[in-house]
């Protein structure tokens, strides 16, 4: 998968788990909550067809944590995209 095709994903990712990071409920309520099921209809890769993905809260909270990490990482700490090193350093 390409870096643009990743970063698209973790973009998605992201906007998926936004408004659920946006709410403040009481602790008790969030630990109850992270059992929930929850299905929605998402779109495949490079197809129209939708499939339909069941999460529990808490898996789907886990999964946007990691999408943040993994663009964090790809950005690099200036937040440019990470230079690729040549694959051989020959006197071409």
């Amino acid at each position: 998968m390409g870096v643009e095709m990743r970063v698209l994903a973790l973009m998605i990712a992201l906007a998926v788990a936004a408004p659920a990071l946006a709410s403040e409920t009481p602790p008790a309520a969030k630990d109850a909550d992270k059992d929930k099921m929850i299905c929605k209809w998402e779109p495949r890769t490079g197809s129209n067809l939708l499939k339909k993905v069941c999460l529990t809260k808490g898996q789907r909270e886990q999964l946007a944590a990691e999408a943040r990490l993994q663009l964090r990482d790809s950005l690099g700490n200036n937040g440019t995209a990470p230079i690729e090193k040549p694959i051989f350093s020959g006197g071409q």
